[in-house]
């Protein structure tokens, strides 16, 4: 009888997938060995990092023996770029494909990146084989440029003569690129040039021509540079004082990316660093929202993110709003915020600036808006981050800003908005009686669709 029969299905797809199992880790199980010669002190420890962007990370080491011998215990690697190590100085870039069953260099000594040969593995050998080109190119372009600096600058058939030999030596490494890429279309190496290539042809062409360079959800691309360079590029086509466009944005290539966790995890990260840095605030605080405290996060937030969102959980969409005692600069007396939510059902903060042009222009659909639903459960707390009495008093006059305000007068150092975070201001906030934050309106009208859905 054969082993697969029609009369039993299902243990033949068991079958099946246990052998595929068992074929694939086989086939994607890859040594990692090689040799050092001349090394100092002698047995030395040699690291292996991973690759994300910019950033390395430690994912295991071996001792290279007293005859300048080492091997990594054979596993299966993510496909990708690596880095070997002897120290932080000392870092030499590599592939790892599980396709390929071992990696084998040699390093004729140090530094590892001066003294490389591949002895087995063409995905390293196409890699260092154009490292080397570009180094070459590298060296015969300084010596142009020397010339040139030195050149008669009215000796035109002579510029002309450095222009040609720049053209060609430019062109002999994008010959061997061609060739090396020619050798291995299927390569991981021609994957990443590949789409490395598309996107800079994409560059100026708008977000679409970038969007469609690059595959978001191939993990292996996260562990090389183009991965970072394509959202930084996407991101660059949206206008930096666009943050509805950048949410839009963010929102996209962590959609694109979601079929993959490793790249979702890697773009989130990313974007995070970025917009945490640069801005726009709201950015950085509506990933946070959305993809940390929020049930669409795929995975908890990263030791690597966890502190830098530690602030801005607090104030999360979900979190209970922090105890916050609100001066009146009008009574002198304090309020406890929490009581004022209490009288609602539902509540907008408002938090602003007397002298903030755009804080002004949302004063009047937030006071319509006050007035139109004041009476059905919603209410209007505004917290003014001022540091003048006078000024705090003529703008609630000027703008007939009737809902209760406060201001501890102490402009950016207000302790309320470092208790919710606050970065820039107008910033709108949403809390339920029970103080829970619901929303983050962007304006007074995202805010009215908001609170019209709710008390429909």
């Amino acid at each position: 009888m054969p082993i697969f029969s029609d009369q039993y299905p299902r243990l033949e797809l068991a079958l099946v997938a246990i052998l595929v199992f068992l074929a694939g880790d086989r086939l994607h199980a890859q040594g990692l060995s090689g040799s050092i010669e001349g090394i100092q002190p002698q047995p030395a420890r040699i690291f292996l990092f991973d690759t994300r962007g910019s950033e390395h990370r430690l994912v295991d080491s071996t001792t290279v023996d007293r005859k300048g011998i080492f091997k990594f215990r054979e596993q299966s690697w993510p496909t990708g770029f690596y880095q070997l190590s002897l120290d932080k100085n000392d870092r030499v870039d590599i592939i790892l494909d599980g396709r390929e069953s071992k990696v084998v260099l040699a390093f004729a000594g140090t530094p590892l990146q001066e003294h490389i040969r591949v002895v087995a593995s063409d995905e390293n050998s196409r890699l260092w084989e154009y490292k080397l080109a570009s180094r070459a190119l590298q060296t015969e372009l300084a010596t142009i440029k020397l010339r040139r600096s030195q050149s008669d600058p009215f000796d035109v058939a002579a510029l002309a003569r450095l222009d040609s030999a720049e053209a060609k030596a430019m062109e002999k490494r994008t010959t061997t690129l061609d060739r090396l890429i020619a050798s291995g279309p299927d390569s991981y190496f021609t994957r990443v040039v590949s789409t490395d290539r598309r996107l800079t042809a994409a560059a100026g062409k708008g977000s679409v021509a970038i969007a469609s360079a690059i595959d978001w959800a191939d993990a292996s691309l996260v562990r090389s540079s183009v991965h970072p360079r394509a959202m930084l590029q996407y991101i660059q086509s949206v206008p930096f004082d666009d943050p509805l466009g950048l949410i839009a944005a963010v929102d996209s290539l962590l959609a694109w990316s979601r079929p993959e966790t490793t790249c979702w995890s890697a773009a989130r990260a990313f974007l995070l660093r970025v917009f945490d840095q640069f801005g726009p605030e709201e950015v950085a605080q509506h990933i946070t929202d959305r993809y940390v405290a929020s049930p669409e996060a795929l995975l908890p937030a990263e030791a690597e993110i966890a502190e830098l969102v530690n602030d801005r959980l607090r104030v999360a969409i979900g979190a209970t709003a922090p105890p916050i005692a609100l001066p009146d600069p009008l009574t002198g007396d304090t309020v406890m915020f929490d009581h004022l939510l209490q009288q609602n059902r539902y509540t907008a903060l408002f938090v602003y600036s007397s002298s903030c042009d755009h804080c002004h222009d949302q004063m009047p659909g937030l006071t319509e808006l006050w007035k139109d639903l004041g009476g059905k459960g919603f209410g209007v707390v505004g917290v003014a981050l001022d540091d003048d009495r006078a000024e705090f008093l003529a703008t609630r006059e000027a703008f007939g800003l009737d809902w209760p305000g406060f201001s501890e007068l102490r402009a950016w150092g207000s302790p309320a908005a470092k208790a919710l975070n606050v970065k820039a201001t107008p910033s709108f906030f949403l809390f339920d009686e029970e103080g829970r934050i619901l929303a983050k309106p962007y304006d007074h009208e995202e805010l009215r669709m908001l609170v019209e859905d709710l008390l429909r």
